[in-house]
């Protein structure tokens, strides 16, 4: 889901999979936030985060756009029918 603030992200703004990575602690990236240009970031930029450093950023930044892919989780976790650990089915 895309998310745009002032601005689209353009079409170099990176796909989101399984090897997309976190740039803080390089857990699975469900989110990618694209900065605005700025005197200290003259071609602007982005950030990778997974869902937890997501949380933990949205209040102390204000990017152009945001590509928020972290409602996959819920659905990866429900397909996927996971339980205390364990697959349901599993033995």
């Amino acid at each position: 889901m895309t998310v745009p603030v002032t601005e689209t992200p353009d079409e170099t703004a990176p796909v989101l999979n399984h090897s997309t990575r976190c740039d803080r602690c390089g857990a699975r990236a469900y989110v990618v936030v694209i900065l605005r240009r700025s005197h200290r970031l003259p071609k602007g930029g982005e950030l990778l985060a997974c869902a937890h450093h997501w949380r933990e950023w949205k209040q102390h930044i204000r990017p152009a756009a945001v590509i928020d892919e972290t409602a996959s989780l819920h659905e990866h976790i429900k397909d996927n029918h996971w339980v205390e650990g364990m697959r349901v089915g599993q033995k």
